[in-house]
């Protein structure tokens, strides 16, 4: 997915369906998973500091005390930490 359309889409939904913020696993990297146009892709705090920090504080201030985070792995992590690509995760 191009990084224009990516944060766009991280504009204007941050959250998935049900509400929670998709955001990985490992402290160290703390990606956001944004889905746009069928499309997954992982958006690191590194790429753009000023948005990460905005969609996550407005994730936080329109879900107020009922902030949900989804914890899962981005396809990064889970090579650097275990030794799998994302096509070998699926089979």
């Amino acid at each position: 997915m191009e990084k224009e359309k990516l944060y766009n889409e991280l504009e204007k939904r941050s959250y998935d369906k049900e509400g929670m913020l998709p955001i990985c696993s490992f402290s160290d990297c703390a990606r956001m998973r944004i889905e746009c146009e069928g499309e997954e892709d992982w958006f690191s705090r590194e790429e753009n500091p000023a948005l990460y920090d905005r969609v996550f504080e407005n994730y936080h201030n329109e879900h107020d005390s009922e902030s949900r985070l989804s914890h899962g792995l981005c396809p990064a992590c889970v090579e650097k930490h275990y030794g799998l690509t994302e096509e070998e995760l699926k089979e």
